[in-house]
């Protein structure tokens, strides 16, 4: 794991002093070494964290044996090994890195007239690269199938910068406008959404996309659809499926174990973490570290609404890993406020990533990868607006009737959050519906903050014909397609490496994504959520944690928004150092919710950590300049 960055300039001599600054700002993702390589147009800046061969033979930017093809990668590539036997057996490599074998890889394949995407298609992991093509002056970034591993594309004309954060743009003085209709998408989403970013000439470059870009054209492709999976047709009974979802989730996890540094694994106490780990300890052998985290709300540290520490403690007992468990306090959270909001360079919301940014810290401590159970959730069916929304496909009419009762009785239940959203979502139709799942304020809220109509991404429509308008496959790919990797993947990827921490997501192997696309919805969501995923782990897991519902990241908004962080917010939020006319917010919504969250008239919960986040990134140089 490391990070990339570089410039391609076919107008003007590549500036050093721009790469170094580069490598001063991403040293985080990788402290064990750094390289810069500059030909001609382009310059290419890596730090590296070492994982596989950690001898100076993984050294970055690497250039391929017959010296045509430089590299410049971050990631991993799981089935690099493979790719030597396969292709390159008779050559004679210096290191055992993926990197060495990416590269001579690439030049095969180049070199034999193979297209690019026939390349990268071979590849299985995480990943975000850079190859330069010094014979034809040609640059190609390419990212992988889901988007685990961040790559970040600055534009003006004539110039292209590349990065795995786009911090360092902004180190380099780069001039970096606030979109309007980024604004207007982080209210909506509480993070910006693929290919925009917050900024207005800075883009995401695309899950299963290569960029190639020579002195006269430019091309982007796919090198692999996730929708061919969706249309196939699966012929295999249950248990047959049920087998072939372990065999593959096993030999993920193996993959996933290659390192030559220690690793160890999160552990929520839920399914899918818990799942990881048992496969983890039983193909290891040896104790693995797991690690957990919960904050002190009240007297349940270690059991209810914010914790499943109970529930981690008895799978790390049973499969006999050595865990450890920390507890972030009110005081830690705002004491570190400002490194997240630089640590994700953009607005982002997720409270979870605090708990995610600690316990990344504390593991970091013991090992240097660890395994995360991302992913499940959107392939298996795991939330619960899932089994809403084929419930309301099946009982139109009930919900209706839904609709229709709880707008009578709304006015006596003002807190009520979850059936407001129920009920707003029931009443209107795909794909928008799906995105009011996601959404923290209703339309009249939003054009209130912001004086427009709610901007809402326009990808849920794609998605929607593009799987033919079918409802079953749409639910969970909208969210494969949008807030996992917009969200829980930038969320971890950032988290994680702010502390030089690689974090692993066996769950999003492309053979497992495939497999679950394929699947009927029923084998998913049937008489429980994740119904395929908890059979296949019977026998291996406690019941316990098999069976018990589905709890999530959940972090203590509400109470301390009341509470702790009452004072806090207003300082943030209202105090001299935020301008809401600079970005076009309203001042006097937000002091009406903010006195309805308080006086428990309104949960505004989830819009006012929204609206912290923002004025905390805005004062921490959200401006880019």
């Amino acid at each position: 794991m490391c990070s990339i960055s570089g410039i391609l300039d076919f107008k003007n001599k590549i500036d050093g002093n721009i790469l170094k600054q580069f490598l001063h700002t991403l040293r985080h993702r990788g402290p064990d070494d750094c390289g810069t390589f500059i030909d001609g147009p382009v310059g290419f800046a890596h730090t590296r964290l070492s994982i596989l061969d950690l001898s100076s033979a993984g050294h970055q930017p690497m250039a391929s044996e017959s010296g045509r093809f430089i590299i410049c990668f971050n990631g991993e590539i799981y089935n690099h090994l493979e790719l030597r036997k396969r292709y390159l057996s008779n050559h004679l490599f210096k290191g055992t890195s993926d990197t060495e074998t990416l590269v001579e890889l690439f030049s095969l394949f180049m070199t034999l007239n193979k297209a690019p995407a026939s390349f990268f298609s071979e590849l299985n992991g995480m990943f975000a690269i850079a190859f330069w093509d010094k014979q034809e002056k040609k640059l190609f970034l390419a990212r992988d199938r889901m988007g685990i591993k961040p790559l970040y594309i600055y534009r003006k004309p004539g110039f292209l910068a590349f990065s795995s954060e786009i911090k360092a743009f902004k180190s380099a003085g780069f001039d970096l406008p606030v979109s309007t209709d980024g604004i207007r998408n982080y209210f909506v989403y509480g993070h910006s959404s693929m290919p925009s970013t917050i900024y207005s000439n800075v883009e995401k470059l695309e899950p299963a996309m290569f960029l190639s870009i020579g002195p006269h054209e430019e091309k982007k492709e796919n090198y692999w659809s996730i929708y061919d999976s969706v249309f196939q047709k699966h012929a295999e009974s249950y248990e047959s499926a049920k087998t072939h979802l372990f065999n593959l989730l096993n030999d993920a996890v193996r993959s996933h174990l290659i390192s030559d540094v220690p690793f160890g694994a999160f552990l929520s106490g839920g399914l899918d973490s818990s799942a990881i780990v048992a496969l983890m300890q039983k193909l290891h052998g040896a104790s693995i570290n797991t690690f957990s985290v919960a904050f002190n709300v009240g007297r349940k540290t270690r059991q209810g609404k914010y914790s499943e520490l109970n529930e981690a403690a008895l799978v790390a007992k049973q499969i006999g890993s050595t865990h450890h468990e920390v507890f972030p306090t009110v005081v830690d959270l705002k004491n570190c406020i400002e490194k997240v909001a630089y640590t994700y360079d953009e607005p982002f919301a997720d409270p979870a990533a605090f708990p995610t940014y600690f316990v990344s810290e504390f593991a970091r401590k013991y090992v240097t990868v660890c395994l995360t159970g991302e992913g499940a959730d959107e392939l298996f069916g795991g939330y619960r607006r899932y089994s809403a929304e084929l419930w309301r496909e099946k009982h139109r009419f009930l919900s209706k009737l839904f609709v229709a009762g709880f707008s009578f009785l709304s006015p006596c239940i003002p807190r009520a959050r979850r059936l407001r959203k129920i009920a707003s979502v029931f009443g209107d139709t795909l794909p928008s519906r799906y995105s009011k799942w996601l959404e923290t304020l209703d339309e009249s809220d939003y054009a209130s903050l912001i004086g427009t109509a709610i901007a809402r991404n326009k990808d849920f429509g794609r998605i929607y014909e593009h799987v033919g308008r079918d409802h079953s496959k749409f639910i969970l790919l909208a969210d494969q397609l949008t807030l996992l990797v917009d969200g829980y993947l930038e969320k971890v990827d950032k988290a994680s490496m702010a502390h030089s921490l690689e974090a692993r997501v066996p769950y999003l192997d492309h053979r497992i994504v495939e497999f679950a696309n394929s699947l009927p919805i029923e084998w998913k969501i049937g008489r429980t959520t994740k119904q395929i995923l908890k059979d296949c782990m019977r026998g291996l897991l406690p019941d316990a944690i098999i069976d018990k519902p589905k709890h999530g990241f959940a972090v203590p908004t509400d109470e301390w928004l009341r509470g702790e962080l009452k004072g806090y917010f207003k300082e943030r939020v209202f105090g001299s150092g935020f301008s809401f006319d600079t970005y076009g917010l309203n001042r006097k919504f937000v002091e009406r919710a903010f006195q309805d969250h308080c006086a428990m008239r309104r949960d505004y919960s989830f819009f006012l950590w929204k609206m912290l986040m923002f004025a905390v990134w805005a004062q921490s140089g959200g401006k880019g300049t």
